[in-house]
Parts: structure tokens; sequence; C-alpha cells
């Protein structure tokens, strides 16, 4: 494979991000945030370039959301590469000016998508970043929802696995719009039943065709992660979706805390060796310039 797509990096300052500032020291799921505080889209290049990335997606970051993309989109001519290639925005489906943001949002070249965090684990709070667990069956934020096939929007998906059921209920009711599992469904536990449900869930969210999803985040699950702990998540997500619907994504800066980005990259490329030439090409490189259109 002779280039590399990254389906989710992020840039911020505390300038700009203030809730940094809560995660110096701990408080989020990936531990001290003290490190990456700063991350400006040059220092993901002096991470990314090395590894062959030759197109970028940038996720959103829960700021003022417009003021957000219009930063993004301003980037690609300051940066040698023209990265972000795509921009998955900030929009609160629920709010009440949820029909005006998308329509902004959609003026914007490089916008492909929208992300809202719902994930919301039962027992782990700092996989607590929706304020509750009902937005996947409230009419208002499913009303929300469904505007992005106006813009032919994708939705990228932060779901933990108590939420996979109802998650691939909505997935299945928009088939229209392109939906994408962020952090391979979040496998943050080692229990067996646990993992069967994420299992179970995974595979219920799969019989929608309409869904990809991304592998990525196990450094930030897992500070003690390696390639062979993360080969069956791997193994059974690439098996249970196909390599067509599954994608590379770095999830740097977060994960540049336990992980460096060859060592993120070289974990997956070993853990998908045995998969086919075309396979391996589809999950480094061709799902993610298929589903976010770069």
């Amino acid at each position: 494979m002779s280039y590399v797509v990254d389906a989710h990096f992020h840039v911020w300052s505390t300038k700009t991000h203030p809730w940094l500032k809560n995660v110096v020291g701990g408080g989020h799921i990936a531990g001290d945030f003290a490190p990456i505080i700063e991350y400006s889209i040059d220092d993901y290049i002096k991470d990314a370039r090395p590894a062959g990335v030759a197109k970028a997606v940038h996720v959103e970051t829960v700021i003022d959301p417009l003021e957000e993309t219009r930063f993004l989109s301003e980037l690609p001519s300051k940066n040698e590469l023209g990265f972000p290639q795509g921009i998955v925005a900030h929009c609160d489906l629920h709010a009440d000016d949820a029909a005006r943001i998308l329509e902004a949002q959609s003026k914007y070249e490089r916008v492909r998508g929208i992300r809202q965090l719902l994930d919301y684990h039962p027992t782990c709070k700092e996989l607590r970043q929706a304020p509750h667990d009902k937005f996947l069956d409230d009419p208002a934020w499913l009303k929300g929802l469904a505007l992005l096939e106006k813009y032919n929007f994708s939705f990228d998906m932060h779901v933990t696995y108590n939420q996979m059921e109802r998650a691939s209920r909505v997935i299945g009711n928009h088939p229209n719009i392109q939906f994408i599992i962020d952090h391979n469904g979040l496998p943050y536990d080692k229990d067996e039943e646990t993992v069967k449900a994420w299992q179970e869930g995974l595979k219920k969210i799969s019989q929608n065709s309409n869904v990809a999803i991304k592998l990525s985040g196990y450094a930030m699950l897992d500070r003690y992660w390696t390639a062979e702990s993360t080969k069956p998540l791997i193994e059974f997500t690439v098996t249970t979706f196909g390599a067509d619907r599954c994608m590379f994504a770095s999830n740097y800066p977060v994960d540049k805390i336990n992980s460096t980005y060859q060592g993120c990259l070289d974990a997956l490329k070993a853990n998908i060796a045995r998969f086919s030439d075309a396979e391996q090409t589809n999950i480094l490189a061709k799902t993610a310039e298929r589903v976010y259109r770069i």
C-alpha cells in the first residue's frame, strides 16, 4: 500500500478549547492530556507524514461548531499536504437551532458529516461524554438526525456496547444516511460477558449496509495496549463488517498519550496481514476515501 488515509484526527489549543484544561492530570479515559494540550496542524503533519498519510479527516472537538469549521476550512491552503481533506463537524441535533447549524455547515466545501458524542457507559464515567443516555430514543434528536440526509452528511456514532442495539435500530431506520462507528465501538471492558455483548452489538449493527467502522482508539482505551491485545478486536471486526467497511484512524493526538503514530499503524498492519492485498488497501485507504468522499 503506497499511501494511508487517516479517518480521524484532531487539532486544538487551550485558547480555543478551554475544556482541555479539565483533563490535564487525568479525567480522560486516555490519561493525562498535558503532553498534547497544544496540537496544531503542523504537529499532526510531523506525526503523520512519516507514516505515509496522504489524506486525513478532522473530527469535531466539542467547541463552537461553526467557528471550528471556519478555522478548519482555512487550514488546507496553509499546509503543503492540504489537510484536512474532509471535516466531520459538530451539531447538537437535539437543539432548537440544529437545522440552522446544519444549513450553515453545508456551506463549507470540505464538511462531509456530523458527530455528536453519544457514549454513556454503565460504569465508566470517562466514557459518559453525553449528558445522558436518551438521545437514541428521543424524537427531537431523531428529527435532527434525519436532517442529515438533506445535505448528504454522514454521522459518526460514538457509542458503547450497552447502546448498540438501539444504535442499530436508528441506523436501520435511516438507510439513506451513512453511519460510521467510532473507535471500534469503544471496547473498553475486558470481562467475558461484556466482550460478548460488544461482539453481539457490533454483529447487529453490521447487518445494516449503511454503516462503516473505524479501527482506532486502542491506545486511548487501554494504556497498556499491544498489537497482540488488539488482534482479536481487529480480526473480529474485519470479519464481521468486511474490509470494505473498515478503516484506519489514528485518533491523534489522543492516542499519542500512549502510543507513537507509527506504532498505531504498524500494529494495525500486523493484525490485518492475513487478509488479501485488496482488503488491506480498503482498510488503510479506500474505505475512508469512499465513505468520506475524499
